[in-house]
């Protein structure tokens, strides 16, 4: 087969040399689930993370792994590697980085992200690294386009940038679970029928909610009675409330529960996090994400990012300050069955795209060939 046949046929592609970088937990999530991808597809993987313990996500990855803390290191790894692809897992890693204001010499990688965020808007509010060659956001064009000014939200993206910006779908992707396996999972945490499950995380460490715990507690206790003594909380964060309703409370929930217990629930609880949420979606789980009113004047909100998958139906978006009674009818009307439930599981299934694929097929197709220009890559 001709170089050309090769170029538009990325399948007859030979195996290429991927270089995969994770800052933090969520973004190590993502790299792996893209890992993963580009493994069954007989390409060659090597993973590097900045945390320690986030190697805990790449124990099924049967790949080199190493931990790069400096971005001197990882530098040098991307120069000296013989890497066709690099990934940073949010483009912002390094951004203000002395080590990363240039571009390396060719012949280089062709170098991209995956982000679950839109931090890219303003370069210099959040600056990124300058030379990717794309962004891939890790939820589909419908919803982002809904974050666009011009659908309807709040970004406006200079066109050099925009030109960069690929949506590929939710990576990693999930299964809903099937119903046995999810009656089994909630008989073994001592549910019963009438028991309603909501699986509530909101965040680690600096994007926890502190302030916003009271609340909370005030918000889960008035849902409590509304539900009649019924409701059960899986409870993941930084501080533990004790209360009836507590049916588990941690800070470190495993990771092999995490989805599934997700999964398993009624209704998911959450803050912004855009990973959980892309989680809750896959799991066709009917999702609130409660969060702070954007102050007149801010250059970035939560609620802007989180706008888009409202729209789309697929959550609900609610503000801590909203009148208590709204809330809790709202979370009512979500875990229990009801005609705006089944809406909601509906909008999730004509939304959810797996990302993983969608994107190793755009790093692989023509364009990446133009983009990188090197010979080594196309010898």
């Amino acid at each position: 087969m001709d170089q050309q046949s090769k170029i538009q046929n990325p399948k007859s592609q030979i195996p290429r040399r991927f270089f995969i970088y994770g800052m933090g937990p969520g973004e190590t999530a993502q790299g792996a689930g893209l890992a993963r991808h580009a493994l069954a597809a007989g390409h060659q993987v090597t993973m590097a993370v900045r945390v320690p313990q986030t190697l805990a996500f790449l124990d099924t990855l049967a790949c080199p792994k190493t931990v790069l803390r400096h971005s001197a290191a990882v530098r040098a790894e991307i120069e000296q590697g013989g890497y066709d692809v690099v990934v940073f897992c949010n483009s912002k890693a390094f951004g203000e980085d002395p080590d990363f204001q240039n571009t390396p010499p060719s012949p280089r990688p062709f170098t991209c992200s995956l982000d679950s965020n839109w931090l890219f808007n303003h370069p210099t509010w959040y600056p990124h690294i300058q030379w990717l060659d794309s962004i891939f956001l890790t939820f589909p064009h419908r919803i982002f386009q809904y974050g666009l000014r011009e659908g309807g939200g709040h970004y406006e993206i200079p066109a050099p940038l925009h030109a960069k910006i690929e949506p590929v779908g939710f990576i990693p992707s999930r299964a809903p679970l099937d119903p046995a396996t999810r009656a089994g999972i909630r008989h073994d945490l001592g549910l019963r029928d009438h028991h309603r499950l909501i699986f509530s995380y909101f965040g680690r460490g600096a994007t926890y909610q502190r302030r916003f715990f009271p609340r909370y507690v005030e918000i889960m206790d008035a849902c409590y009675r509304a539900c009649e003594g019924t409701l059960r909380v899986i409870h993941f964060g930084d501080e533990q409330p004790q209360a009836p309703w507590v049916l588990c409370a941690e800070d470190d929930l495993d990771r092999s529960r995490f989805y599934t217990w997700l999964a398993a629930s009624d209704l998911v609880f959450q803050h912004h996090g855009l990973s959980t949420l892309m989680q809750a979606v896959a799991a066709q789980t009917p999702v609130i994400a409660n969060i702070h009113r954007p102050r007149p004047g801010c250059r970035h909100a939560h609620a802007w990012e989180l706008g888009p998958f409202e729209k789309a139906g697929v959550c609900a978006l609610h503000f801590f300050d909203e009148p208590l009674d709204r809330l809790v009818d709202s979370m009512r009307g979500l875990l229990f069955p009801s005609p705006r439930r089944t809406a909601m599981i509906e909008a999730q299934q004509r939304h959810f795209v797996a990302g993983e694929g969608q994107a190793l097929k755009a790093i692989l197709d023509f364009r990446f060939w133009i983009l990188t220009r090197t010979k080594r890559l196309t010898k």
